[in-house]
């Protein structure tokens, strides 16, 4: 079976489940949804770009030509009060 006929298939049943009634609400209701969807995945992908520059990349620790560089210690006040 192909899609088309898939699809109508599944209209029918829906058609007979729901009544004709409510397919007026049924098909709000399934609007909304994928309004909400499609907003939700756009507000996903713009906090993925901002996220983006923040992140660096880590350097190799292994590397021997950038070791951390020792802590410099503040020299003592000299006291020219006494």
């Amino acid at each position: 079976m192909n899609l088309e006929k898939i699809l109508i298939i599944v209209l029918i049943l829906v058609l007979v489940i729901m009544g004709p009634s409510q397919l007026p609400k049924l098909a709000k209701t399934f609007g909304k949804g994928v309004k909400s969807l499609r907003d939700g995945m756009e507000g996903v992908d713009e906090d993925d770009e901002d996220e983006a520059p923040k992140k660096k990349k880590a350097k190799p620790a292994d590397d021997e030509d950038e070791a951390p560089k020792p802590k410099k210690k503040a020299k003592p006040a000299d006291d020219e009060d006494e």
